[in-house]
């Protein structure tokens, strides 16, 4: 087990509640929150982070073109999340089920590229809130919240979707 709680297997991790977390999910999650605090100023090391996840040409395609959706995104809408990050009630321990009724609710119509885009965005929306505020214990509870559940739920969708390669198609 690793130092931060987490355990390590060639394609999932696993937190104390037993969620698995694809690797790769958390690869995506992992960099995109990073990115997101990094240009507010915070670095941040993820404990979701794994070794070789992001080492390929494929892996750096898909991480830009979520950047590059994400940054459209934000453009339209950031506001909005602003909005619904100031309303919603932060703890640790109601951060996790918090994120979970968000994103059912951004997912009751149905999974779409567009979707899982603003839940990415909507949760590194919420780190730069939870930094702002020096809440920064939180920050690992949304990654982990956002992996989770994309792995548990978003997951099947994405691979019979083409994978995470298909997103540079949107």
């Amino acid at each position: 087990m690793a130092g931060n709680g987490l355990v390590n297997s060639d394609s999932q991790v696993t937190n104390g509640d037993r969620n698995s977390i694809d690797l790769t999910t958390a690869f995506y999650v992992s960099d995109f929150i990073q990115n997101k605090l990094s240009a507010s100023g915070y670095q941040w090391n993820s404990p979701l982070r794994t070794g070789g996840a992001g080492n390929n040409h494929s892996t750096t395609k898909v991480r830009n073109a979520l950047r590059t959706l994400a940054e459209e995104f934000c453009a339209q809408f950031q506001d909005r999340f602003v909005h619904i990050c100031d309303q919603l009630e932060f703890r640790a321990d109601t951060m996790k089920p918090t994120i979970e009724g968000v994103a059912n609710e951004l997912f009751c119509e149905g999974i779409k590229w567009s979707r899982i885009v603003a839940f990415f965005v909507f949760g590194s929306e919420l780190a730069v809130h939870c930094k702002n505020r020096n809440w920064f214990d939180l920050i690992n509870i949304i990654a982990y919240s956002l992996a989770a559940y994309i792995s548990e739920n978003l997951l099947p969708w994405i691979n019979d979707h083409g994978g995470w390669e298909a997103i540079r198609k949107c």
